[in-house]
């Protein structure tokens, strides 16, 4: 955990960063990262595997599975869900280059916990070293389905 620097003010909404991929843990992800947003009143950012495109995001709204509940929000169709803003890119080659481009305006990271080479590469010394300069924290998730079953 980041401590909020208070002596600096932003004019920018601080991001709330989701990192999906094709797993089930992404559903997880995506959900932290929204009510995340809704206890900070701040926009979620997912770093996404694929497309998009607001003409893909249409069409797959209406079907099952992490793209259509990552469509339904992109294109404000997610109940109760309204006051998000939401925004969706290409997850780039490297996780480092976000943090390195937009240090100031990051607030959280949420990332599943599965995901091992990414878990390392945040915990890694680089991106440490960019992150010291923030009040951004990093959020690890198990999958929520996963917990269920155990009980």
């Amino acid at each position: 955990m980041r401590r909020r620097h208070t002596h600096k003010s932003s004019r920018f909404h601080k991001w709330i960063i989701a990192v999906l991929d094709e797993s089930p843990e992404s559903h997880t992800v995506v959900q932290t990262a929204v009510e995340e947003a809704l206890l900070r009143d701040a926009p979620v950012l997912a770093l996404t595997p694929g497309s998009t495109t607001t003409r893909d995001n249409d069409s797959v709204a209406r079907k099952g599975g992490l793209k259509a509940t990552l469509a339904r929000y992109l294109t404000g169709a997610e109940e109760g869900k309204a006051d998000i803003q939401v925004c969706a890119l290409p997850m780039p080659d490297s996780i480092l280059n976000p943090f390195e481009q937009s240090h100031t305006i990051d607030q959280l990271v949420v990332v599943g916990s599965s995901r091992h080479e990414l878990v390392d590469e945040l915990l890694g010394s680089p991106v440490r070293k960019v992150l010291r300069k923030s009040s951004c924290s990093l959020l690890f998730t198990g999958n929520r389905a996963d917990e269920a079953d155990d009980h």
